[in-house]
């Protein structure tokens, strides 16, 4: 993306799904003031492949960001997590397969944009350790026997090249 050294304005990130604006942030007023930075969430429904075959599950994308950065300052989300929560049903075939543990790997797609201008960044390989199958009726999540997988790692830095609000918003995709 091409970093407009003219326009140096100091402007808002904002962390949205779908188009809709998730968690509004303020414009820091000048150079001098200290990056803000503030945790922003989003939650998405995925449908995901398991081996008892495709099942909903709701996803939670947070991380931290800063509140603003100048155009083509480098940031870097901080605190990525994906936590997944995985209903009873999907789990069963798990069971059935001896299966003690349960562990994840998330990959998502987040669209970067700023005025007319976007640009996707890939956010590879953020895992979930090994969690304990529960048994039938036991488990986390609202309903008895799901199972929450938190995914967290290291996701590339992105930069914005002219001024004007920025979002960033995630989206699921199956592994391929």
């Amino acid at each position: 993306m091409t970093v407009d050294a003219r326009a140096a304005a100091r402007r808002p990130i904002h962390w949205a799904v779908g188009g809709a604006l998730v968690v509004a942030t303020a414009l820091v007023p000048s150079a001098e003031s200290a990056a803000a930075e503030q945790k922003s969430e989003v939650s998405l429904r995925y449908t995901c492949p398991f081996p008892s075959g495709p099942e909903e599950v709701d996803v939670v994308v947070s991380a931290v960001l800063p509140t603003s950065a100048r155009t083509g300052e480098e940031i870097r989300p901080a605190q990525v997590a994906v936590e997944v929560t995985l209903p009873p049903t999907a789990l069963a075939r798990f069971a059935g397969l001896d299966a003690a543990t349960l562990s994840a790997v998330a990959r998502l797609t987040v669209r970067n944009t700023v005025g007319d201008r976007s640009a996707d960044a890939s956010w590879q390989d953020l895992t979930a350790p090994p969690a304990d199958l529960p048994a039938p009726g036991e488990g986390d999540g609202q309903e008895p026997g799901a199972l929450t997988l938190t995914a967290t790692g290291d996701v590339p830095t992105v930069a914005f090249g002219s001024p004007g609000r920025a979002t960033l918003a995630p989206t699921c995709s199956p592994s391929r």
